[in-house]
């Protein structure tokens, strides 16, 4: 059993709530029902929900398939079908992966609870994390035009997805929404499919992460600069850390790439 963590079975849940969750519910279907809260996404196969329950903020993922229903080729929506159903379980890896951080020392959201409940050939995974009381770097960049400001802020979190990175964690979604800075320190979320890794699967997956980072605030900001500065600010946390990072060109050019495909697709 994992340490804070309980078995939870209930109506065909089946998976792990914390023992420090005061508000952890008997029936889930019935707390879900009696906390619809405000409702932040809503696919095809996912909903991700804000509720306020028992005086506390929590982020509530419910994930029905691995698509959106956008269809494509048979074969392939075979296959995500057949690894939803029979190879799931991202709920309980991501409270793993969550856990795993949170011992690490590195700040993130915190996970609540984990389950997953399958009905003959369907499948459904919910999880729930606190919220994080703080605000974006995305949102704090783009609200000051101070160039020393943002280049400050942009240091901190250089640091300290450094750090995160040298743990050996690799984020599933790694934008500058999604990193959330309280003055000082970096906090992650939306860390269900965070992971750890090592050897070339770290060095690509780090590169990865940064071509997302530095694509998604260009694209907010419509400028590179600030994107290149963030490399030129990793690269020198890295060193400092005794270690090199040698990929800021080939970053940038993928973030660039992805820009000008964005722009084509927007220009239809």
């Amino acid at each position: 059993m994992m340490n804070g963590f309980e078995t939870y079975r209930h109506n065909g849940w089946k998976g792990l709530v914390s023992r420090e969750w005061h508000g952890r519910p008997d029936d889930l279907d019935k707390w879900l029902a009696d906390n619809p809260g405000q409702q932040l996404v809503n696919r095809c196969g996912r909903t991700v929900s804000r509720v306020m329950a028992d005086g506390e903020e929590l982020y509530v993922k419910v994930v029905k398939s691995l698509d959106d229903g956008e269809g494509g080729r048979c074969l392939l929506c075979f296959w995500k079908w057949f690894k939803w159903r029979f190879l799931g379980g991202r709920a309980l890896k991501a409270l793993d992966g969550t856990v795993a951080m949170r011992e690490a020392g590195v700040l993130c959201a915190e996970a609540v609870l984990a389950a997953r409940r399958t009905h003959w050939l369907r499948a459904e995974e919910i999880f729930i994390s606190r919220g994080v009381p703080y605000p974006s770097v995305m949102k704090i960049i783009s609200e000051t035009t101070d160039t020393e400001r943002r280049k400050d802020v942009l240091r901190s979190v250089a640091a300290g997805l450094c750090d995160f990175h040298c743990h050996g964690f690799l984020h599933g979604d790694c934008i500058p929404g999604n990193l959330l800075w309280d003055g000082e320190h970096i906090h992650f979320i939306d860390n269900d499919r965070t992971q750890l890794a090592n050897g070339c699967l770290l060095q690509r997956g780090v590169r990865r992460n940064l071509v997302q980072f530095c694509f998604r605030m260009s694209w907010s900001l419509k400028d590179y600069s600030l994107a290149e500065y963030f490399l030129e600010c990793y690269a020198e946390a890295m060193t400092a850390r005794g270690k090199n990072f040698y990929g800021a060109e080939d970053v940038m050019e993928k973030a660039r790439q992805r820009y000008e495909k964005k722009l084509r697709e927007k220009g239809k």
